[in-house]
């Protein structure tokens, strides 16, 4: 079985603006407790009846267009494709530039196996991004699911059977998400980035960057810490700021 680290497409293709003072993702998406409480709904309601707009008129929108690394977005021909029982457990209507759009309903898992896993810790030892990723392939529960250490900001990860579907129906979008696991742990590896040639805006950097500062507020850390930890990832080549194809760690899979 192969398993992918959810990175939707933003190279060629724009992606969906969202308002982060508040609840951003749409109604009807539930992504727990602590993200109300955390981000409650503002009054007046900026994407009121799900409506989002996209970046940039100048690009296209993909079928799998950059919005959240926690909150899939899929066209009105990926849902045709994609929407049998079974293979996406929720999908939320939502329109972008007035288009119709889907939100998928992302799934919680007991399948990641962080004790045989592999990450970067914060300086209280806190793994704040995993690089080295161990599955139960059995315990697996969804298309779209996300890993129990990170939540409510937990990357998403994606099975072969949605990829393959995917690829066969020739959806767009999904190119760069990394595989990360091939019966066994993958270790996607970037070309390592000097501090000063880091890009400071990118659509992936907002996505890897947002989500990962997130996770790293909950357990109190100053900005600073935080920055510091995110771009020492970049300088090794953990994670990526920009829309590249890993290699992958010798003695892991491929």
């Amino acid at each position: 079985m192969r398993i992918y680290r959810y990175i939707p497409g933003g190279k060629e293709y724009t992606g969906l603006a969202r308002h982060l003072h508040g609840q951003w993702w749409p109604d009807g998406i539930d992504l727990g407790e602590v993200m109300r409480m955390l981000l409650p709904k503002a009054a007046p309601w900026p994407h009121e009846g799900n409506r989002y707009v996209s970046w940039s008129s100048h690009f296209a929108l993909p079928d799998f267009p950059a919005f959240a690394l926690n909150v899939p977005v899929m066209s009105e021909r990926a849902a045709a494709v994609l929407t049998e029982p079974g293979l996406i457990a929720k999908a939320v209507p939502m329109t972008v530039d007035g288009r119709l759009f889907f939100a998928i309903q992302p799934q919680s898992s007991d399948a990641f196996r962080p004790a045989l896993s592999a990450g970067l810790s914060l300086p209280g030892g806190e793994a704040f991004h995993y690089y080295k990723r161990h599955f139960d392939t059995a315990s697996i529960a969804g298309e779209f699911f996300g890993i129990r250490p990170f939540l409510p900001f937990t990357d998403l990860y994606i099975t072969d059977r949605l990829m393959e579907r995917v690829r066969a129906a020739g959806l767009t979008g999904l190119e760069y998400s990394e595989l990360v696991w091939d019966d066994g742990p993958v270790e996607p590896v970037y070309q390592p980035v000097k501090r000063a040639q880091i890009p400071r805006f990118s659509i992936r950097r907002t996505l890897e960057y947002d989500l990962i500062a997130n996770r790293c507020a909950l357990w109190s850390y100053d900005a600073d810490v935080v920055e510091e930890a995110i771009y020492g990832a970049v300088e090794e080549g953990r994670i990526s700021f920009e829309y590249v194809q890993p290699a992958t760690r010798a003695g892991s899979r491929s």
